[in-house]
């Protein structure tokens, strides 16, 4: 036991046979006293008082995995992978009940509760269910809630794929909560490092947290039910067999199981009601993203998939004429109706229908990595590690052409959104822009250091935003081939980018785990530069009015805040030689050398440090020389020592 404020040990107890697995200190703080539990399967209870055990617990038949205090603190709560729940009078220290939990406990925590309710706690195990227990005064101890497996991780019943995650730990939010999320609720920790944060009441789910993502394989945002604008949530694939619906703005989380291998691309219909994967275990699945379950599969590939588009135009929807195409390994590409899935009777939870392809191709000699639907649904394109793409009619799924150019692989496309032409990134670090009308490149983009893995247009087809293997998201402004800006916010390379319709938002993800998002400030920042124009058009009309009346020492301070030397010297050399629109007599050589010194002895530090930089500059021309050696010697003369020991790189500037 440590006093943290001054760093040294106050007790130190050695009772214990095996390694001590758990410590917990009494809420009462006037009682002092302290609780261990050890690997020895024993619980002691140590007075730091009178630095001696006052009691020791050896009922458990395997190691305690988590103790509590009752409310009035006189019960102590232990449990652990021997299935039992034992209550021990603190003051008499006895056993006073054993409850058969039937599941190893790992998480244990008292409620608050009235007097009258007797002790009411919860408790989380192997079995992914959160029970709410009630200790009566009759010491009948009954489970008076429980979690339902309805309100389990996942949304598929199929328990062959979609088993219950166990719990690793269950908390209880405090008065003082860490997180503004965080309100009347318990915190379950389950084995795969997610955080369910139930009501406390109900024991239902209000939000959940994934704590780690793996490599992000796939982003997509989610779109307005019009299509014209985004919902508040964005879909992941995550080098799992689940796939993530995130809220954008709390990022609570829902897991959608069905696959049985890493999901390695995602496609989201332009309505937001229809999800489509595609994964390594050979089949895709239809999702509706309304009651977050799978309601068709597609299976027929003989090797994995790694690419997924689905039909563009709104309409297509309504119509029931919708589409989605696969790629894989096995070099085909197959094309799925969506109408059948759509059909699948929603009253059903369990029921998925079985999809068979409408149309299959041998598509390229090496595996289809990319895939895109042109916006108006007439047009495929499919991209290869053969570096050849190829436009397919959707109809028939017979070629229209091909475009070569790239030197290695290609790992993702994208039609403009407003010309015909296609945007494609591959592994010789370029992107490249086709006409899909000739089918030649237009133009090709340099500058990405690794593998360019994924492109999407932005700025309604003015721009390109582009990922790669070398960690950085690049804008590209089409016209100019220019890279406007370079993001390198992440440390590894980069497989998923994805940009709202509107291209107001962008969001990436990769290999280093992380997702980010992205806004579009180029118009605040049009609006930041021009009230900082009219700030420097306002300034330059009070400098020149200050000029007009002789006002110099208001003017060298607008000058510097406006950082420009040059009229700075001017205002300088007026200064020394009197203004050029009056007659000023001669003065005595004597004086030239005090002439600065009433102006230098009004500047603040900062003007000063500002001020010897522009005469390391203005020493380099002749013209300047004068004014500047006498502004030197006014500068050494005025400004005390200190004063430059104040100012950072004064020094270097000095003897520069």
């Amino acid at each position: 036991v440590y006093d943290i404020e001054k760093g040294f040990v106050t007790h130190n107890f050695k009772k214990h046979s095996g390694i001590v697995t758990l410590v917990k200190f009494h809420p009462d703080a006037k009682r002092l006293q302290l609780v261990s539990a050890s690997d020895d399967s024993t619980v002691r209870v140590w007075d730091l008082v009178a630095q001696k055990e006052v009691g020791c617990i050896k009922d458990h038949m395997s190691p305690a995995t988590t103790v509590a205090f009752s409310n009035d603190g006189y019960t102590l709560l232990s449990s652990g992978r021997d299935k039992v729940i034992n209550f021990w009078d603190l003051r008499k220290q006895v056993l006073v009940k054993t409850v058969l939990a039937h599941e190893s406990i790992e998480g244990l925590v008292v409620l608050p509760s009235p007097p009258s309710d007797g002790i009411v706690f919860a408790t989380a195990g192997e079995k992914g269910i959160v029970k709410q227990w009630k200790l009566s005064s009759g010491a009948i101890c009954s489970v008076v809630a429980s979690q339902s497996p309805d309100n389990s991780l996942t949304h598929d019943q199929d328990d062959s794929t979609s088993p219950h995650v166990a719990y690793t730990d269950l908390l209880v939010n405090a008065a003082r909560t860490v997180c503004q999320y965080l309100g009347n609720e318990l915190v379950a920790v389950t084995s795969e490092h997610n955080f369910l944060l139930l009501d406390q009441a109900t024991l239902l789910r209000t939000r959940q947290i994934i704590g780690f993502n793996d490599d992000i394989l796939s982003l997509k945002f989610v779109p307005s039910a019009d299509g014209n604008g985004l919902s508040d949530r964005i879909v992941a694939a995550t080098n799992s067999n689940q796939i993530r619906v995130m809220n954008r703005h709390t990022l609570s989380c829902d897991l959608l199981a069905g696959h049985a291998d890493i999901v390695m691309a995602l496609a989201v219909s332009p309505d937001g009601k229809w999800l489509v994967s595609a994964s390594k275990d050979g089949t895709a699945r239809v999702w509706d993203l309304v009651t977050l379950r799978c309601v068709a599969v597609g299976a027929g590939h003989a090797e994995s998939l790694g690419s997924i588009a689905v039909s563009q135009k709104l309409h297509s929807y309504a119509s029931g004429s919708a589409f989605f195409v696969t790629g894989s390994s096995d070099k085909t590409m197959k094309l799925w109706h969506l109408a059948r899935a759509s059909a699948s009777p929603s009253s059903s939870l369990t029921s998925t229908t079985t999809l068979s392809a409408a149309a299959a191709t041998k598509a390229h000699d090496k595996d289809v990595n990319a895939l895109a639907v042109a916006p108006n649904d007439r047009f495929i394109a499919s991209g290869s590690q053969d570096k050849l793409i190829k436009i397919w009619n959707a109809s028939t799924l017979a070629v229209v052409g091909v475009c070569r150019g790239h030197k290695r692989g290609i790992w993702a496309l994208e039609f403009s959104p407003v010309d015909q032409c296609l945007a494609s990134a591959s592994s010789d670090k370029t992107v490249k822009l086709w006409n899909v009308k000739d089918f030649s490149c237009v133009k090709t983009f340099e500058g990405h250091t690794a593998s360019v893995l994924n492109v999407q247009f932005v700025c309604a087809g003015m721009q390109l935003a582009s990922a790669g293997a070398d960690g950085l998201v690049k804008l590209w402004t089409i016209k100019t081939s220019e890279c406007e800006a370079t993001l390198d916010h992440h440390v590894d390379k980069i497989w998923a980018l994805a940009v709202a319709k509107d291209s107001s938002e962008m969001i990436s993800g990769g290999a280093d785990s992380t997702i980010h998002f992205w806004e579009d400030l180029t118009q605040e920042q049009m609006a930041a530069d021009k009230i900082e124009s009219d700030k420097k058009v306002l300034k330059e009309q009070e400098l020149a009015n200050c000029l007009r009346s002789h006002d110099y020492l208001h003017a060298i301070e607008l000058a510097f805040e406006i950082q420009h030397p040059f009229r700075l010297m001017q205002i300088l050399r007026d200064v020394k030689e009197g203004p050029k629109d009056q007659f000023v007599m001669a003065k005595p050589r004597e004086e030239d050398g005090l002439v600065f010194d009433k102006v230098v002895a009004q500047l603040g530090n900062d003007h000063l440090r500002q001020l010897l930089e522009y005469i390391r500059d203005w020493n380099t021309n002749s013209k300047h020389s004068e004014v500047t050696q006498l502004l030197l010697a006014s500068l050494l003369r005025v400004v005390p020592p200190s004063r430059w020991a104040e100012m950072d790189g004064a020094g270097k500037l000095l003897e520069g």
